[in-house]
């Protein structure tokens, strides 16, 4: 069996005109199971979190408001698509934190089936930073287009987040390998391919 993903449109999501230093960006839902929290609490001294999505949890909600009380961290609950690609665009890491335990102690099963927001980051020329969960270790090539790391630990995220805010060039050329990797596998033309190649081999 081979396992083919979904695609990115990569003239939609492709590079900007320059990165914010700093600029650390979460993208998806405000959900318990995306563990916002833990990014939140490893954002050091000098970068800033820009966490976007809709909010589906008001408790949820509130909880991240009150972690994120005197740290550098903005919420946008809602952007328009040319926004959000920008803010992808510009970061100088995306991170998606999510969890197989949430702050409520509940257990999702499957918290994350690829995290579809990876791919459209690393289109945009942005290293990823995510957690061990569902199949999001498939698409994120460790210390070449950015990092996986365990999850519910904001001092793992830290750890992971220091090499690319400390380093713009490492960061940079991390981006443009995360481009090249999305341009080589994951373009609706790419999945096209695997599909008809499966299809033929399957014959």
């Amino acid at each position: 069996h081979e396992v083919i993903f979904a695609g990115v449109d990569t003239d939609l999501y492709r590079p900007g005109p320059a990165k914010v230093p700093g600029r650390v960006v979460y993208l998806g839902r405000l959900l318990p199971h995306k563990g916002v929290e833990h990014l939140i609490d490893a954002i050091p001294t000098g970068a800033h979190l820009t966490v976007i999505g809709r909010v589906h949890d008001q408790e949820y909600f509130d909880h991240l408001q009150s972690r994120a009380a005197g740290r550098p961290v903005e919420f946008v609950t809602s952007a328009a698509d040319d926004r959000v690609i920008e803010l992808l665009a510009s970061a100088q890491v995306f991170v998606l934190p999510s969890v197989y335990e949430d702050f409520r102690g509940r257990r999702q099963a499957l918290p994350e089936l690829v995290g579809l927001v990876l791919l459209e980051a690393m289109a945009c020329g942005t290293p990823v930073i995510c957690t061990d969960v569902g199949g999001m270790p498939e698409i994120v090539t460790g210390g070449k287009t950015g990092f996986v790391v365990e999850p519910s630990s904001g001092p793992v995220i830290a750890a992971a987040l220091a090499p690319l805010l400390d380093d713009p060039d490492r960061a940079a050329a991390m981006g443009s390998a995360a481009r090249e990797d999305v341009l080589a596998r994951f373009t609706w033309d790419a999945v096209a391919r695997r599909c008809l190649d499966q299809y033929r081999s399957d014959a």
